[in-house]
């Protein structure tokens, strides 16, 4: 049973900001939070407050 989603060739669309390189964490900081970047190291609520505010094409 072949899924609908292989006939066009794509499953989704990414959403990619521009960013530009900011303060950094040293090494042992960006080893325990997971990121060399501070603007990256956001925790799971926080995270989809910014997706939803940069996914949003309305016109507010």
């Amino acid at each position: 049973m072949e899924n609908n989603f292989s006939a066009c060739g794509c499953v989704g669309y990414a959403y990619v900001p521009v960013q530009e390189l900011g303060a950094t964490y040293d090494a042992p900081t960006a080893l325990c939070r997971g990121t060399v970047f501070p603007e990256l190291d956001l925790n799971i609520c926080e995270y989809g407050k910014v997706c939803k505010k940069a996914g949003d094409l309305s016109d507010e």
